[in-house]
């Protein structure tokens, strides 16, 4: 429930603890060439009503938020829509160049936060799909095969 201002404030503390998720790493190129470029940040994953509330510090923590980031849930979908900071020369933006995540076994009430669908498909995996759609229109898919036992 914290507001961004409250999260870029407090950082991890403005969320309660049971709201956690995971979190994980990722690199940036800034445009601004090294030592700056690769940057990375780690960045910390939690739950909200509807959403999944990312903050990004950088890698020598504890330091200050850079960002607060806000994905969607659609149902089985989450829906991430990055609001980077801008880039060097002006007029363009940080670009993501390596994302390492991992969201923690979570429950509330007897239900899970994520889950696998109840049954293994005939090929023995469940597919879990990635869709990164740029500024520019152009389209990216990858997916991921997760051994299951039928």
């Amino acid at each position: 429930m914290a507001s961004n201002e409250e999260l870029e404030l407090l950082g991890s503390e403005a969320c309660a603890a049971s709201t956690a998720l995971g979190g994980g790493e990722i690199t940036v190129d800034t445009g601004f060439g090294p030592p700056i470029d690769p940057l990375a940040l780690d960045d910390s994953y939690f739950h909200g009503p509807g959403q999944l509330i990312t903050v990004f510090r950088p890698h020598e923590a504890p330091g200050p938020v850079l960002q607060v980031n806000r994905l969607q849930i659609k149902e089985a979908t989450i829906i991430d829509r990055p609001s980077l900071p801008p880039g060097y020369p002006p007029g363009t933006k940080t670009v993501a160049k390596e994302v390492n995540q991992e969201i923690a076994l979570a429950s509330s009430g007897g239900r899970a936060f994520m889950t696998t669908p109840p049954t293994c498909p005939r090929s023995g995996n469940w597919i879990s799909r990635l869709t990164i759609t740029y500024e520019d229109g152009t389209i990216e898919t990858a997916t991921s095969a997760t051994p299951c036992a039928r």
